[in-house]
């Protein structure tokens, strides 16, 4: 199933519902307190920075070869895109 960003977007909302709601009745001995990174495997790093920068306005905090780092607010979140493998997605 190809997830775009639409749904990933849209879906924010649930997953920190559901992780708030999995950390307060889970009996495991990790407890999720809450995301501090997700990164993005996307065909056009280039591309996919400038949408999130327009939607979001997130600075790049910094860049490694075919990655790019994005921080969310005053950090320390961020945002990463890397190259999609050419392998199955």
């Amino acid at each position: 199933m190809k997830l775009t960003r639409r749904d990933w977007l849209q879906s924010l909302p649930l997953l920190v519902a559901t992780t708030s709601a999995h950390a307060q009745v889970s009996a495991t001995p990790l407890r999720v307190l809450g995301l501090h990174q997700v990164t993005l495997a996307v065909s056009d790093v280039e591309r996919s920075l400038e949408f999130y920068q327009a939607l979001f306005g997130l600075p790049v905090q910094a860049r490694h070869e075919n990655k790019v780092l994005l921080r969310i607010g005053e950090g320390p979140h961020f945002l990463a895109l890397t190259e999609a493998g050419a392998g199955p997605p």
